[in-house]
């Protein structure tokens, strides 16, 4: 009896522990977003302003560090991900330079 009673306790706590790691990396994945911004030679690109940037700051702050450094890989949120998902794989002119704006998901 008491054995048996052991045997439910490890495999209720592994059964916990598994859900709890799956739990985990499933939240993870819906929460780690990136944007990836690099400066491009593009004919076709999109003009943006400031004021269209106003509801996307990390988008803006990687257009300003990617003129700087020439690309440029930034964690962003969920609904900033979701706002900007029409300009991923697209070029954008923006103070003068086109970049291209790539959007990953792990």
């Amino acid at each position: 009896m008491r054995k048996t009673l052991v045997i439910l306790i490890i495999v209720a706590c592994a059964v916990t522990g598994l859900f709890a790691v799956m739990g985990y990396y499933a939240y993870k994945h819906y929460t780690d977003k990136y944007v990836h911004v690099e400066v491009a030679n593009c004919s076709n690109a999109e003009h943006i302003t400031d004021e269209m940037l106003k509801d996307l700051p990390t988008l803006k702050k990687a257009l300003e560090i990617a003129e700087k450094r020439g690309e440029v890989t930034l964690k962003i949120t969920v609904e900033e991900f979701n706002k900007m998902r029409y300009l991923s794989g697209h070029c954008v002119e923006y103070r003068g330079k086109t970049y291209r704006i790539y959007l990953i998901t792990p």
